[in-house]
């Protein structure tokens, strides 16, 4: 008893074909077409496979292939039984069928099924000969359907897009190479299992819904988003649907499209223009930065220029009143309370003096190379152009100097910007009511520490990590820009320093600069 599965769609066929294998004590099972004989094929495999070419769904060419290539079918003898086969004679043998069957007339259908169980019991495999045409003549509306179709078939081959035909319920019935590559996939695996198993990512449940309302008809074609792809492994897709209903057959078309190298383009373009935004954001800084510290330098040296204009105007009749308050010193006799006196007009010249000297140290030109300079001296000058401002805000100084304090090797005029900065910031958190503002030195290791302590409102503690970031700052927007410490930050790593701050809300802040004494 042999086993025999008939492929055929048309019911008269059917009942004659399964007649005659049935008369020759065969075992028969019965498919409509390519997709119902894969299914029977996953629990019973034939000795003989009879199938015709042209069926709905998947058609016997395809079913053909599907079996050649499959390991546990390899022993299954192929016979194709085809209306067209004397039309397309040139292309049937590239099926690799054992057996080929014009299909003729119904009588003839008892001697081909004899033909078959003969060719079979033989062992003959692989028969290049179309039997039965003899009985048949070419037709020539066939063969230009034949053309048309394998026209067809060559452009979905090498159609760049996956293009899968479903039936009604989803199964997949038909696929291009490029799908059978995407979803990499046989075709014997591909074909009767459904494109949503492929498929995930966030836009699944939309497809899954699509398919599901796709039974009624009607349905308006799905487009997946580009923004929110979806997955078919790690290649990302978007997928067209669509549902075409024909006379009496229905069924689905999807297209996909590999969007996978697009996006990879995209996430490296975006990277890089995240890279470009943040070198462009980093250079404005550093411009506005530089900008500042341009803009200080120019208020400095324009202030140091009129004290050095005030400090000269004022040094000559100086010197002319300490000449003559010298002059009476030794000359005259004066009472003991005049000669009092005359010692204070006489102190107190010479500190008008220390004064001016002050003024004109102010002003000295920086070459804007780091030398040896006094940080003391410099300290002095910058509390003497403070000293009207901080007088109207009620704010006292202490200095807390160290005698031993070494000279430090630094551009002047950049330290000086820094201390000033800090002064003003610290006159600045005093409260209306006064403040005092403590200026201390001492020596750190291998260098000195400035500490300018304040007893103003003081830092929260969530932004002190913020207070050195440029255009930050805690003043209202009248009073600050944001650069001040920034800039204050640079010059200082700029001279391989450092600058600790230490505050607490409502009790004050505390900046301690420090600097090498001998910098690079």
């Amino acid at each position: 008893m042999y086993k025999v599965l008939i492929v055929e769609n048309n019911p008269t066929l059917i009942k004659l074909l399964s007649h005659f294998f049935q008369s020759e004590d065969c075992d028969i099972r019965i498919a409509d077409d390519g997709l119902q004989a894969m299914s029977v094929l996953e629990s019973f495999i034939p000795d003989i496979l009879f199938t015709d070419i042209i069926m709905p769904k998947i058609g016997g060419d395809v079913l053909c292939r599907i079996v050649r290539h499959t390991p546990k079918f390899k022993d299954i003898f192929i016979v194709i039984y085809s209306a067209i086969a004397c039309e397309d004679e040139k292309r049937i043998f590239d099926l690799e069928a054992d057996l080929y069957i014009a299909k003729g007339a119904n009588i003839t259908i008892a001697k081909h099924i004899r033909h078959v169980l003969e060719q079979f019991r033989s062992g003959k495999r692989r028969e290049n000969i179309l039997h039965g045409k003899e009985e048949l003549h070419l037709r020539g509306i066939t063969k230009e359907l034949l053309i048309s179709r394998r026209h067809y078939n060559t452009i979905l081959e090498n159609l760049a897009e996956a293009v899968i035909e479903m039936d009604g319920t989803g199964q997949i019935i038909q696929a291009n190479r490029a799908a059978q590559e995407l979803l990499s996939r046989a075709p014997a695996t591909l074909f009767s299992s459904r494109l949503t198993d492929y498929l995930a990512g966030p836009g699944l449940d939309l497809v899954e819904e699509w398919f599901a309302g796709a039974a009624t008809g009607g349905l308006p074609q799905f487009r997946s988003s580009y923004d929110s792809p979806l997955l078919v492994g790690e290649r990302q897709v978007i997928i067209k649907l669509v549902s075409i209903t024909d006379q009496d057959e229905f069924f689905l078309i999807g297209i996909l499209q590999d969007i996978t190298e697009r996006k990879q383009v995209e996430k490296q373009l975006q990277i890089f223009n995240d890279e470009l935004e943040r070198r462009v954001e980093r250079r404005t800084r550093e411009l506005q930065e530089t900008q500042s510290q341009y803009l200080h330098a120019e208020k400095l040296s324009a202030i140091g220029k009129l004290s050095a204009s005030i400090a000269h105007e004022f040094n000559s009749p100086l010197q002319g009143v300490m000449f003559i308050l010298k002059g009476l010193k030794n000359t005259v006799t004066l009472e003991d309370e005049d000669r009092v006196m005359l010692d204070l007009a006489l102190s107190e010249s010479y500190r008008m003096k220390n004064l001016i000297r002050s003024l004109q140290d102010f002003n000295r030109p920086s070459s804007g190379k780091k030398v040896l300079m006094d940080v003391h001296v410099s300290i002095d000058a910058l509390l003497l152009l403070c000293k009207s401002d901080f007088k109207l805000k009620r704010i006292a100084t202490v200095l807390n100097y160290d005698a031993r304090l070494p000279q430090i090797q630094a551009i002047p005029d950049q330290i000086k910007q820094v201390i000033l900065n800090l002064l003003n910031n610290a006159a600045d958190a005093c409260l209306e009511n006064g403040g005092v503002i403590t200026i201390s030195t001492g020596r750190e290791e291998q260098g000195i520490a400035v500490t300018i302590q304040d007893n103003g409102i003081g830092i929260e503690p969530g932004k002190m990590d913020l207070i050195f970031q440029p255009f930050y700052s805690t003043k209202s927007a009248v009073k600050g820009t944001g650069l001040g410490l920034s800039v204050c930050h640079g010059i200082v790593q700029n001279h391989q320093g450092e600058i600790r701050v230490e505050s607490r809300p409502g009790e004050g802040s505390i900046f301690t600069v420090l600097l090498p004494v001998k910098g690079e």
